[in-house]
């Protein structure tokens, strides 16, 4: 058992909702990069600026307005990316009820939830489009199925069901009613105390069960963390885990964005190293899985080059010299660092009880 004694509170904002969250960093860290992503792993980097960000998010959120789904329960389901940032805060800021479902789901389990879930549309990344088409052959509630990616939905498909839309095509209709002063979206009212994201259980040992969270469940966590934890605006966090797990999207997206970081997508755990180097990475969310993975990883490199001991050696000298103050780590450890990364400096572990050992070493 580790005991951290002492806190330090920080004078941090408290959100009223989460459109108030979006507004406070699109105005205070509106030129900071809020995300970084590739198309395709290798691929050319591209770079989001909040001010970018923000917009997008108005921009979307008008564009489900005039599509009359004002108040409607949405599906959003598909990898992490850009997109699904945006859909998700367009509709819980004013259109309506996210409901985010697991990207790995069987097309089943996708057309039962979709179905106990009430929604009126759903939004999906492009290897989804076979299960959107199969949920739009039994659910006739659906009134719009929108893929965040182009060129996937055809002119013969919109032919045969005009409920298939283009993400860009949505993004555009709303870009241009919100310059013509349509303010349906950015001036909606909203509840705190309502229900904004329907979250469904894994449903590993019973039939998945719906979690409502309020605007004020999410940003009471956000204040709750910013207020004792500081971290510099414009640190990089890697982005591991699915954006419809509740600790991805409360700590991985809002918490993150309020201190101002950079938010990077991976490529896929087979790219976490290269990753964790191209972005120096400075911060990483995950199961205790992952970081023990990495541990054992070092280990097993420590020991072939018969480093090991003289590590745990350091190890202890280095514990010894932080208790009067002085820290040494980065310079003690500059090999181990740079091999994930070399600004890794906050790894963040839940879901699950991490091994005691992973955690001290890391620290």
């Amino acid at each position: 058992m580790q005991t951290v004694v002492g806190k330090k509170y920080y004078d941090r904002p408290r959100f009223q909702d989460l459109r108030d969250l979006m507004r406070y960093v699109g105005e205070q860290y509106g030129d900071l990069d809020a995300y970084r992503y590739h198309e395709t792993p290798g691929g050319p980097e591209i770079v989001r600026t909040y001010r970018e960000y923000v917009k997008a998010i108005d921009d979307f959120g008008t564009g489900l307005m005039k599509l009359g789904l004002a108040g409607c329960h949405i599906v959003v389901v598909g990898a992490n990316c850009y997109e699904w940032a945006i859909s998700h805060n367009a509709v819980v800021n004013g259109t309506g009820v996210s409901v985010p479902l697991d990207r790995q789901l069987p097309e089943t389990e996708v057309v039962s939830l979709t179905d106990r879930g009430g929604a009126e549309a759903f939004i999906y990344n492009g290897p989804h489009h076979d299960i959107a088409r199969a949920v739009a052959s039994v659910n006739n509630k659906i009134r719009f199925f929108i893929c965040m990616k182009p060129g996937i939905i055809t002119p013969e498909l919109q032919d045969a069901d005009p409920r298939f839309r283009e993400f860009a095509e949505i993004m555009q209709l709303g870009h241009a009613a919100l310059a013509a002063g349509d303010r349906s979206f950015v001036d909606a009212p909203i509840d705190p105390e309502a229900m904004c994201s329907l979250l469904f259980t894994s449903g590993t040992t019973a039939l998945s069960k719906g979690v409502m969270l309020c605007h004020r469940n999410i940003t009471h966590n956000v204040y709750a963390v910013i207020s004792v934890i500081d971290i510099a605006r414009g640190q990089r966090c890697l982005s591991v885990l699915p954006l419809h797990h509740t600790f991805e999207n409360t700590v991985g997206m809002y918490m993150m964005q309020a201190y101002g970081t950079c938010v990077c997508f991976t490529d896929g755990l087979r790219y976490l190293a290269q990753n964790l180097k191209d972005w120096k990475i400075n911060i990483i969310l995950a199961v205790p899985l992952l970081f023990e993975n990495i541990y054992h990883q070092i280990q097993k490199t420590l020991e072939k080059s018969g480093k090991l001991k003289l590590v745990n050696i350091m190890r202890k000298i280095s514990n010894g010299l932080r208790k009067i103050g002085i820290d040494v780590r980065h310079k003690l450890f500059h090999q181990i660092i740079a091999g994930v990364g070399g600004g890794l400096n906050l790894c963040v572990s839940g879901a699950a009880a991490i091994d005691q050992e992973v955690t001290r070493f890391f620290n």
